[in-house]
This record gives C-alpha cells, sequence and structure tokens, in this order.
C-alpha cells in the first residue's frame, strides 16, 4: 500500500484512530513520518473534505510516531514496526525492548503477564522460591515508600537468604 501522503513509497506505519465514531486509518512511509519532528498532523495527510471536518477536533493535537519508527532491537534490527506489521519478533531480545508496549496489550489479551498455570515436575520448590521473592520485594518498596526501612531491610535480608539458597542449588 502506498503512502497517503507522498503517494510514492511504500507505508510503513499504520495509523488508526476513532474519532467520533467514524474511523479514519493512515498509511505512512518513513520518510513522511519523520518529516514533521517525529509528529503527524492528521489534517495534513488526508485531502477528502468529508474526512477532514470529522477529525478538525483532534487536529491540534499531532500522534507520536516516534517510538514505531525509531525503536529498535539493538540484536537483531527489528523495529516496532516491523514487528506491527508483521506479528513476530526477529529474536528473543525483542521481548524486552519492546517490552513496555507489549503488557497492556498482554494484559488485555490475557489475564496477566505472568505464568500461573501447572508447574513442570521438579520445578515446584524453585517456582514458590522465585514467587516468595516476588512477594518479598513488593513488601520491601511498600515498607521504602512509607519510610519504614527496618521492614524494609528485613525484607531485603530475607530476599539475599532466599536468593543465595537458589544459587547454592544450582539454579
Amino acid at each position: 500500500m502506498l503512502c497517503d501522503k507522498c503517494k510514492i513509497n511504500k507505508s510503513t506505519i499504520h495509523i488508526k484512530k476513532t474519532v467520533d465514531g467514524n474511523n479514519v486509518d493512515i498509511y505512512l512511509c518513513n520518510q513522511c513520518a519523520m518529516k514533521n519532528g517525529n509528529k503527524i498532523n492528521i489534517n495534513e495527510l488526508i485531502n477528502d473534505e468529508f474526512l477532514n471536518d470529522i477529525i478538525s477536533s483532534v487536529s491540534k493535537s499531532p500522534l507520536q510516531v516516534s517510538y514505531i519508527a525509531t525503536t529498535e532491537c539493538s540484536n537483531c534490527g527489528t523495529s516496532y514496526g516491523k514487528y506491527k506489521g508483521s506479528g513476530k519478533f526477529g529474536c528473543e531480545k525483542c521481548y524486552g525492548v519492546f517490552q513496555n508496549k507489549l503488557e497492556p496489550f498482554l494484559k488485555s489479551y490475557h489475564k496477566g503477564t505472568s505464568h500461573v498455570g501447572r508447574i513442570p515436575g521438579g520445578f515446584e520448590e524453585d517456582m514458590l522460591i522465585v514467587k516468595e521473592i516476588k512477594r518479598l520485594k513488593e513488601r520491601m518498596n511498600e515498607a521504602v515508600n512509607s519510610e519504614d526501612f527496618e521492614d524494609a531491610a528485613v525484607f531485603r535480608d530475607k530476599i539475599k537468604e532466599l536468593q543465595g539458597n537458589m544459587k547454592n542449588r544450582g539454579k
């Protein structure tokens, strides 16, 4: 599909916006998306007067596309835009690079972002320790936020002890 702005290059960015109950789809190439300082004003992209009237209320707040266009995995070079287009990552490190964009999606699509199913045999104890460490870290952060530093130190020591036990077991 060609870019809606220049009508020359292949579009790599898809902007989908619902305004007053009407869906507006805009397709852009990287060059057109980056021309205006990583901001796109919808009115400049749409030539149809009817659509311009519909979206006039949002024309004052341009859409940010810098994350889509510029964020890339340092390991494989996959951009967020490429992932959105194909639905596939280039490597295992992409999950960490795009984590802040993935978590809301995973939370809405699944019941959460961590595994809650059955645990394979032999890993039950390790998983219990990991869950306990996570719970203790949350309690430690709560204690720090409420300036209860003595309790925070106790939680810190328990966390270190559990982590040491896991290391000693070779896990």
